[in-house]
């Protein structure tokens, strides 16, 4: 089955639910809407409100977007300003000219 047709899992952590974050939270809502199935699901995980989730991502690079489902999950640190670049990756488009950081 193709990974596009697959139910997607992500989740997507922030130091703060604020203005910022509330706006790359938006870009990921659209991508998810227009580009993955309708049943995927997206989770904010807001670190200043979650102790557990913060030590166990402590050292990662924030804002982090994690595609837990499909497997393999990634995590994606990248310019949230940029819809290509998300989708890019995410594994849902080719490569644009500025490709996000994966590890």
């Amino acid at each position: 089955m193709d990974t596009v047709e697959q139910t997607w899992v992500l989740k997507f952590y922030v130091k703060s639910f604020d203005s910022q974050a509330e706006a790359e939270f938006a870009r990921i809502k659209y991508i998810c809407a227009e580009h993955l199935p309708i049943d995927s699901v997206l989770e904010v995980v807001d670190l200043s409100e979650n102790i557990l989730e913060q030590r166990m991502q402590a050292g990662n690079p924030l804002p982090m977007l994690v595609r837990v489902e499909p497997k393999p999950g990634r995590r994606i640190f990248c310019d949230f300003t940029d819809v290509e670049q998300i989708l890019h990756a995410l594994g849902v488009t080719s490569p644009s000219s500025n490709p996000a950081s994966e590890k």
